[in-house]
C-alpha cells in the first residue's frame, strides 16, 4: 500500500483505507474492543481520502476508473453493511470525470470536494469543484443520485486551461455555519502538464541556434505555471452560493501560444498575459503569504478556532524539482548545470541566487521549510500562524491530518525522509509523527489599554481588546539568509534584531492612526523606533522602508506607536493579524553605513512572495 489515508466509524466498527500501488483501494475493519474483522480489496475503487459523517452514517469519497463505469470520475459512498459484513457500501451519487477526494458534513447536508481527471476535463471542461448534497428530507440517508449541486469549480477563478485541468480541491471544513475549503497544487505537475501540452512550441525554441531562448522560455514556464494554494468562503451553498475568496491573487499568468511557428527571433514574454481571476482576496494573498504553500491539506476546529495544516513543498524542490527540470532539460540535451550558467550570464539570477539554490540540496533548506499550521481565531477574521516550520521538524512537509480530541490538537505530519536520523546533528530526525497540540490560555485579555509581557521583556499595550487572543513578538536575525533587508536611513545602523509583533486578538484602534504601541529594550541614548513600511517613492516607485515612530524612554526601554495609516508591510499584504516589524536604529558618529543583512524566515516568505509577483510580471512581460 502507498498508505492509510481515510478512517472513519459507524456503530463502533472502525475503517481504515488507503490506495494500494496497483491502483486499487484496500479497506480494513476492527470491532469496537479492536477486534480485526477483516480487510478487502476494492479493484474498480482507484483512490480514496476521507470518510464523514452524516446524521449517524457513514459516508465515504472515492475515485472509480473505467471498469465499470466509463467515462472515469468519483463516488461517494454509503457504508451498508454491519459488525459481520463489514464491506458493504452503497452508492449515493456518480461524478462523471472528478473522483472525490474532500468529504464533510455541512449543515445537514454533504459537501465533496474533487479532482478533476484531465483526459475528461479537457472535453467536458469541468474541472475540479465543490459539489452539494441535496437535503436528506426527513433524515433519509440515500441521497438522490443525478441531484448534487456543482457551487463552484477552479476554472472560476484559474484562468491558465492546463493549471484548472490539475489543480484539486483541498481539505474543507464547516466554520460558523459557512464552509470553508482550499486548493491543491501538486508539485511540478502544472509545468509537466504545461510543458506536455505544447512541446511543440519548446521544441521549435531549441531547435533555434539561439539556446538561451529555449532556457528563458523554460524560466517563464517555471514562474507562470506556479501556484500556491487559495483558500475559500461559501455561504448559502446548496441555495444562493455566496462565495468569496480569502486568500488568493487578483491576476495570474496564462500562457497564449496559438500554435503559429515561432519566429527566428521571438519577443521574450510575447506567449505570456497576466490575467485577471475575477476575484479579489479578502484577507491575502495565496498560500497565506508563503510561495510554497501548495495544498490547503488539512483542517480541523479546537475551542472555536479553524486550523488548517499545509503542504509547504520547499524540502522537496531538491527531488521533486531538480527530477522535473532534468527531464526537460535533457530532452534537448541540456544538464541543470547548463541551464544554470545560462541563467546566470543572461542576469536571471546573480552568484548569491546560484549559491542558494545550490543550497536547496543541503539540510540547511531547513531555516525555511516545513509545513505551516494556521488558525482562524473566529470566522471573518484572518488566519493567524502557529508554525511555519513543520511544527519544529522542517522535513516535516505537510500536515496531513489533524483532529480535535478533547480539547487537544493530533497532527499527523507527512515525513518520509525516515533515512534522516542522525541524531549527532542539530537537526530534527525524519520520519513520520504524530503530534498533539495543546491550547494555552490567552495572554491577550478583554480590557482597554491591555499589556502584555512578552518572555524577552518586551511589551506590546493594546488599546481596545474585544476578543480576547495571543499576543507574540517574534526575534528574527538580522544576518544568515540571502535576503537583504532596505538598509536604515543615512546616517543610522541596526542597534538590534527585528521584532514582528503580532497579535490574534480582536482589537479596536486608539486615538489617531495608532493600533498598539511597543517597547523593546535598548541600552543606548541615540537610537530611535523604528518600522518597516510600503512607500510611494517618486522614483523607486511602490518600496519597503523604515520610517521612524515617535518614541519615548520608559523604564529602560524604548517605545513607539505602531502607525497603521502609512501601510505597514506585513499589513499591505494581508496579514491584518500583524501590527508591523519594529527595529531599533542607532544614529552613528561617522557618515559609513554598512549593509543590512538578510533576515530569517518570517520576512523571507515574504519577500519572495514580492518578489515572485514582480519576477513574474518581469519575466512574462
Amino acid at each position: 500500500m502507498f498508505g492509510i489515508r481515510a478512517a472513519g466509524t459507524q456503530d463502533g466498527v472502525v475503517f481504515f483505507a488507503g490506495p494500494t500501488i496497483d491502483g486499487d483501494v484496500h479497506l480494513f475493519a476492527f470491532a469496537p474492543d479492536g477486534t480485526y474483522l477483516g480487510d478487502q480489496e476494492f479493484s474498480d475503487w482507484t483512490d480514496t481520502r476521507r470518510f464523514a459523517t452524516l446524521n449517524g452514517r457513514l459516508y465515504l469519497g472515492i475515485g472509480v476508473g473505467p471498469i465499470d463505469v466509463n467515462p472515469p470520475g468519483g463516488m461517494v459512498m454509503r457504508w451498508t453493511g454491519n459488525d459481520t459484513s463489514p464491506f458493504e457500501f452503497a452508492v449515493v451519487t456518480y461524478l462523471p470525470g472528478e473522483p472525490v477526494a474532500e468529504i464533510t458534513e455541512h449543515n445537514g447536508r454533504l459537501a465533496a470536494g474533487t479532482w478533476a481527471v484531465p483526459q475528461v476535463a479537457a472535453v467536458t471542461g469541468e474541472t475540479s469543484g465543490v459539489w452539494i448534497s441535496p437535503d436528506p428530507a426527513d433524515d433519509v440517508l440515500e441521497l438522490t443520485d443525478g441531484s448534487w449541486e456543482k457551487v463552484w469549480q477552479i476554472s472560476d477563478y484559474e484562468p491558465d486551461e492546463v493549471n484548472a485541468l490539475v489543480t484539486g480541491v483541498g481539505a474543507m471544513m464547516t466554520y460558523g455555519g459557512d464552509l470553508y475549503w482550499g486548493t491543491m497544487h501538486p508539485p511540478f505537475l502544472a509545468l509537466a502538464a504545461h510543458y506536455g501540452v505544447n512541446q511543440d512550441y519548446y521544441d521549435q525554441l531549441s531547435a533555434l541556434d539561439d539556446q538561451t531562448i529555449f532556457i528563458e522560455a523554460l524560466v517563464r514556464a517555471f514562474l507562470g505555471m506556479h501556484r500556491a494554494t487559495s483558500l475559500w468562503w461559501g455561504a448559502n451553498l446548496g441555495g444562493t452560493n455566496d462565495i468569496d475568496m480569502l486568500y488568493g491573487l487578483p491576476e495570474l499568468p496564462t500562457f497564449v501560444w496559438d500554435g503559429a511557428p515561432v519566429p527566428p527571433d521571438p519577443v521574450p514574454g510575447d506567449e505570456w498575459s497576466i490575467d485577471y481571476t475575477g476575484w479579489e482576496p479578502e484577507l491575502g494573498i495565496s498560500g497565506f503569504g508563503n510561495l510554497f504553500n501548495n495544498y490547503t491539506w488539512s483542517m480541523t476546529i479546537n475551542n472555536g478556532r479553524l486550523w488548517v495544516g499545509t503542504m509547504d513543498q520547499l524540502y522537496l524542490l531538491q527531488d521533486a524539482g531538480v527530477s522535473v527540470l532534468t527531464a526537460i532539460l535533457a530532452e534537448q540535451g541540456l544538464t541543470i548545470q547548463e541551464a544554470l550558467a545560462e541563467l546566470v550570464a543572461l542576469g536571471y539570477i546573480d552568484d548569491a541566487m546560484l549559491e542558494a539554490i545550490e543550497a536547496l540540496g543541503s539540510e540547511d533548506v531547513g531555516m525555511l521549510a516545513g509545513a505551516d499550521l494556521y488558525y482562524f481565531p473566529m470566522p471573518g477574521a484572518p488566519a493567524f500562524p502557529e508554525s511555519w516550520s513543520g511544527i519544529d521538524n522542517f522535513s516535516s512537509y505537510g500536515v496531513r491530518n489533524m483532529r480535535s480530541v478533547g480539547g487537544s490538537i493530533y497532527a499527523g505530519m507527512a515525513n518520509p525522509m525516515n533515512l534522516m536520523t542522525d541524531t549527532s546533528d542539530d537537526y530534527p530526525e525524519g520520519g513520520w509523527e504524530l503530534i498533539r497540540l495543546e491550547d494555552e490560555e490567552p495572554n491577550t485579555p478583554v480590557g482597554e489599554s491591555v499589556t502584555v509581557r512578552l518572555d524577552d521583556g518586551s511589551r506590546v499595550t493594546l488599546c481596545d481588546v474585544q476578543i480576547p487572543g495571543y499576543t507574540v513578538g517574534m526575534h528574527l536575525p538580522l544576518g544568515g539568509l540571502p535576503i537583504p533587508l532596505p538598509p536604515p536611513p543615512e546616517g543610522f545602523r541596526f542597534a538590534s534584531d527585528l521584532m514582528m509583533v503580532g497579535t490574534s486578538a480582536l482589537t479596536g484602534g486608539c486615538e489617531g492612526d495608532s493600533m498598539a504601541s511597543v517597547c523593546m529594550a535598548n541600552p543606548t541614548y541615540n537610537a530611535g523606533l523604528f518600522q518597516l513600511q510600503i512607500v510611494d517613492d517618486p522614483v523607486a516607485g511602490t518600496i519597503p522602508m523604515w520610517v521612524e515612530i515617535t518614541s519615548t524612554r520608559e523604564d529602560g526601554m524604548l517605545c513607539g506607536s505602531i502607525d497603521l495609516s502609512a501601510q505597514p508591510l506585513l499589513w499591505d499584504l494581508g496579514y491584518n493579524g500583524y501590527m508591523g516589524l519594529v527595529t531599533v536604529i542607532e544614529q552613528l558618529a561617522f557618515e559609513e553605513v554598512p549593509d543590512a543583512g538578510p533576515i530569517g524566515r518570517a520576512l523571507l516568505v515574504i519577500l519572495i512572495g514580492i518578489a515572485a509577483v514582480i519576477v513574474i510580471r518581469m519575466k512574462l512581460g
